[in-house]
Parts: C-alpha cells; sequence; structure tokens
C-alpha cells in the first residue's frame, strides 16, 4: 500500500526541522492528539501561511529529543489549522510519519544563514531549506513501519 501525499500538494521549499521523543511523537499520531512545544513557531506559521497561498504543505522533519543527531521522521502541515501559536507556545498536529531512511541531520541546511545544521544544535526548532531526500522521499513516501522506539535498532524502515 502506498501513502503518496496528494499531486496537487507539493512540498514547500522550507521545512520544520524539530526534536522530539519518539514515544511522544508516535503516541500523537496514534491519538490524534497535537504535539505542544513551550516555543513561538511564529516564521514556521508565515511558512505554513504561504505554503498553503502555494497550495503545498509544509514538511516537518523530527529527531530524537535524547540523541539530536538521529533523524526519526517525517511528516507534514497540511492545513492552517494543523499549527497554533499561542502567547508562550505552539501545538502542531501531524497525521502520518514516514521514513526518513538513512538520511542524516547533516543534510538540514538551515534557511538562513544558508549553512549545515551544527552538530551541536540541541533547540527544538529550527527552519531549514527543505533537502533534496525529502523530496524525493515525497514522491513515494513510505510509512515508518518499524517502531521508531524499538531498542537498539531505531532505524525507521524504508520498505
Amino acid at each position: 500500500m502506498k501513502y503518496d501525499l496528494p499531486r496537487s500538494m507539493p512540498l514547500a521549499d522550507v521545512c520544520i526541522y524539530t526534536i522530539v521523543s519518539p514515544e511522544k511523537l508516535e503516541g500523537a499520531v496514534r491519538e490524534r492528539q497535537p504535539i505542544s512545544e513551550q516555543t513561538r513557531w511564529v516564521s514556521g506559521q508565515r511558512h505554513l501561511q504561504q505554503a498553503r497561498a502555494e497550495e503545498r504543505v509544509l514538511p516537518v522533519i523530527f529527531a530524537d529529543a535524547r540523541e539530536c543527531s538521529k533523524l526519526i521522521a517525517w511528516s507534514t502541515l497540511d492545513d492552517l489549522e494543523d499549527l497554533v501559536v499561542a502567547e508562550m507556545s505552539t501545538g502542531f498536529r501531524i497525521r502520518k510519519l514516514y521514513s526518513v531512511g538513512s538520511a542524516k541531520r547533516k543534510s538540514l541546511i538551515v534557511l538562513s544563514p544558508g549553512v549545515p545544521l551544527p552538530v551541536g544544535h540541541i533547540r527544538p526548532y529550527v527552519i531549514c531549506k527543505t533537502p533534496k531526500f525529502l523530496i524525493s522521499f515525497a514522491k513515494t513516501p513510505k510509512r515508518s513501519s518499524e517502531s521508531t522506539t524499538g531498542g537498539s535498532k531505531r532505524k525507521a524502515s524504508t520498505e
């Protein structure tokens, strides 16, 4: 079974990189609950508005909050209601998780100043250029079929 994104909804040119524990991420998708961050994603909201105006979706790339160098999954913000910025926080909702395969965090380029995401970066929110690997994966996205919390083998499946 394929989980293709609608052809009329390509990815935006930018994406959001964030960190979250795999358990919290999987639980939010399973329970259809928003994920709350104590950071205001104001520019992320602006990029989502622009993406929707261009009939695109805004990708979100997730790294493991316990091991920030490890990408665990990706998804999309499809509607304006999927991202709510409050006075002191942000809530966002995703519906599906897709595999990042063997993609590495070093392939993420920070939108401004256009350099790779620093190795020691541990903050939970960065606007990046949508990486080429994600554009490729979006053509035939694969659901993360192996748990991202599965012990020492935390590799998301690309089958």
